[in-house]
This record gives structure tokens, sequence and C-alpha cells, in this order.
């Protein structure tokens, strides 16, 4: 239960000397409200946008939840108490217009037939600075590994098609030698023939 006092205040209320007229209020809290939202999360971000989602808080009682409040603010404007709201009937929420690279303080509570919940605890999400987006850079990444992988798959291809000619033929060299396997070199001399194109075919 909370008790409030509401005064009657005018021009002359600091300098009367009586008290200024009052009336007092008691206020007592439904314990049916919705308990605290929890497990606000982002889901997606962009440069000038949140989305955003959470857990539908379990009920104990016979209330249903209608909607939720979210409020959100930059650091600087939350301590000036500069809250923006926004309603949502689902537990998810895109927060659009907002700035590049800046970090938002958030907080969600539901509502039921008897009223709203208290604010869920603080979170803070952030923007994304200028730039692509977490899909542009994905598909960026993944054509950047495929251009890769190719350049090696023929890089690979290369060296093994050159591995194979030197196999199948020898390399004859300038002085007349030729190149039998690895280790072995014949030399013919054909002034040894009578017939020089003997040792041509030799």
């Amino acid at each position: 239960m909370y008790m409030f006092t509401i005064q009657s205040l005018n021009g002359i209320s600091a300098v009367s000397q009586s008290e200024p007229a009052s009336v007092r209020l008691n206020v007592t809290t439904s314990r049916d409200v919705p308990p605290p939202v929890s497990g606000v999360r982002r889901a997606a971000a962009s440069e000038t946008s949140l989305s955003l989602e959470w857990t539908v808080p379990l009920l104990q009682n016979q209330y249903q939840i209608l909607d939720y409040e979210l409020r959100y603010s930059q650091r600087a404007a939350e301590e000036a108490g500069q809250w923006q709201y926004v309603a949502s009937r689902s537990s998810s929420v895109v927060l659009s217009g907002l700035q590049r690279a800046t970090p938002y303080q958030v907080q969600v509570r539901a509502r039921s037939q008897v009223g709203y919940g208290p604010f869920s605890s603080t979170r803070t999400f952030s923007t994304l600075p200028d730039g692509m987006s977490p899909s542009q850079l994905a598909v960026t990444s993944i054509l950047v590994s495929m251009v890769i992988l190719l350049l090696v798959a023929a890089a690979i291809v290369g060296v093994i098609c050159y591995r194979r000619r030197r196999r199948r033929r020898g390399v004859t060299d300038r002085t007349g030698h030729y190149q039998m396997g690895q280790t072995m070199k014949v030399y013919i001399d054909p002034f040894t023939y009578e017939d020089p194109n003997e040792a041509v075919r030799e």
C-alpha cells in the first residue's frame, strides 16, 4: 500500500501562516500484475535499427498478457529521463530511426487486465557502425573463401600436370645429352659410327 499527499498551492502559499490545503490517498497495488519480463535480447541489428525480442512471462493467475511496453534511450538521455516508448502486441519489436554505432538502454514490461507489471532490468544494445550489415559481411566472406579455394585448386592441378609432362618425356640439354630417368645420362658420340645417321637413330 502507498500513501500519497496532494497539496493545493498558489502564489502566496510560501508566505502564508497556515498549512496549505491537502488530501491523502491510499493506493494498494495488485498482486496479479504480470511479473517482470526476462530474456530481452537482440535478434538483429543494422546501422539505424535494432530488432529485439524477449521471453513471454508466465502468469500465475487467470489473466492474460494484453501487450508490452518497451522504453529505450541513449545512455546520456537515460540519465536525463528522456525515454521513448513503443507498444507491441507480440514479444518482439523493431526500433528504427536510431543513430549509427550508438548504445541504447532498453527496458520492457507486460500489461494484463489488471495493469502493467514492473519494467525488466536494463539491457544495452548497440547499432552497427557504418559499413555492411552482418548478412552482407557473411556473403562477402563466403565469396572470398570460394575464390581462395579455386586459386589453390588451380595451383594444385597445374603442379600435377607439370609433373606428369616431365615424366612422359625426357629433357634434352644443349650438349646433346638425353636424360633417362632422374640419375642416369647417356652420351652418344656420332663420330664413333661410320654412318652418322645411325647414331641419330640410336
